[in-house]
C-alpha cells in the first residue's frame, strides 16, 4: 500500500474492499476465508483512521456467480460441509449477484463524497433492494435494457443525479443506510 499512497494521491484514487458477511458470521469449514476477510476488514478499517489521504471504502457483493465460488462449492460438497446447502438454495432461488448490476452499483459508490464512500460497509443486496422497491415507469414508458424502470436505470447506471431526479425517488444521502 505503501508504495501506491503517491499516485494514488496524485490521481484522486480509491481502493475498495471487498467483503463479505462470513467475515462476521463464524460457518463450519470457512475458518480461514472467514478469518482473512475479517482481518481485511479491519484493515480498510484501520487505512482510513491512518488519514491518509486516500478513500478506504467496503463492499459486501453477496454471492457472485464465478469460478472460484464454483470450486470452492465443489470441494465443500466432498468435504460435505453444511454451508453447501445454502449455495444450492442460493443459486436454485437466484440469489446470486448480477455482475452487470454489481459493476453499476461499484461505479455508484466511486462516485460518492469520500465521507460517505468510507462511512460504512456497503452492502449490494440492500442497494439492490432499494432499487427494486422503486416501481414507476421511465417518463416514456420504456424500459432499460435489462428491463428496468427510468428510476432503476439512473441508479443502475451510477449516476447520482438522475436516481435522484424521479419522482419519488430516496433523495436523502442515507437511503442505503443499513
Amino acid at each position: 500500500m505503501q508504495a501506491l499512497l503517491p499516485r494514488l494521491r496524485a490521481g484522486g484514487g480509491r481502493v475498495l474492499h471487498l467483503g463479505t458477511s462470513v467475515a462476521f458470521q463464524p460457518q463450519k469449514g470457512t475458518a480461514t476465508y472467514g478469518i482473512t476477510k475479517a482481518a481485511f476488514h479491519r484493515l480498510y478499517q484501520q487505512l482510513n483512521a491512518e488519514d491518509l489521504a486516500v478513500p478506504v471504502g467496503s463492499l459486501s457483493p453477496g454471492l457472485v456467480d464465478t469460478e472460484g465460488v464454483q470450486d470452492h462449492v465443489a470441494k465443500a460438497r466432498r468435504l460435505e460441509l453444511p454451508h453447501v446447502k445454502y449455495f444450492d438454495q442460493a443459486f436454485e432461488k437466484g440469489w446470486t449477484t448480477d455482475m452487470k448490476q454489481l459493476m453499476a452499483f461499484v461505479d455508484y459508490l466511486l462516485q460518492l463524497p469520500a465521507e460517505e464512500f468510507t462511512a460504512r460497509e456497503w452492502r449490494f443486496s440492500e442497494w439492490r433492494k432499494q432499487v427494486e422497491a422503486i416501481s414507476f415507469r421511465a417518463p416514456s414508458g420504456e424500459t432499460g435494457e435489462t428491463g428496468e424502470t427510468g428510476a432503476a436505470r439512473g441508479v443502475w447506471g451510477g449516476a447520482r443525479g438522475d436516481a435522484r431526479s424521479h419522482a419519488g425517488a430516496p433523495n436523502d444521502s442515507h437511503w442505503m443506510a443499513e
